[in-house]
């Protein structure tokens, strides 16, 4: 899932959660079951944004290798291997960018 796919997992969640009836969350008399809608949201929610969180770094430290690849390019010898093996390397960064963004869902 790209990373605005989960941005916008995460505001449909806000959403679900505004709609439920929080008071029963904080009164253990209404928690008999095993585990209440809202408990259940709380995680949910908690995944949710911690997979979001992960995808981000991910794409930092892309974003990073990808910067001084192109920093390099400015201070390589000026011959046809010192911009090959840059180029090269720019290349693969590059094609691994769109599987930085991608969850397992």
């Amino acid at each position: 899932m790209l990373v605005s796919g989960q941005i916008n997992e995460i505001h449909t969640m806000i959403t679900r959660g505004k709609a439920m009836r929080w008071e029963a969350f904080s009164r253990p008399e209404n928690n008999r079951s095993n585990e209440s809608a809202q408990a259940k949201f709380v995680r949910d929610l908690a995944n949710v944004v911690t997979n979001y969180h992960e995808k981000v770094n991910d794409l930092i430290l892309v974003n990073e290798s990808i910067t001084k690849s192109i920093e390099a390019l400015e201070t390589c010898a000026f011959k046809p291997k010192a911009f090959t093996e840059i180029l090269d390397s720019l290349q693969k960064q590059v094609c691994t960018f769109p599987n930085a963004t991608k969850g397992n869902n």
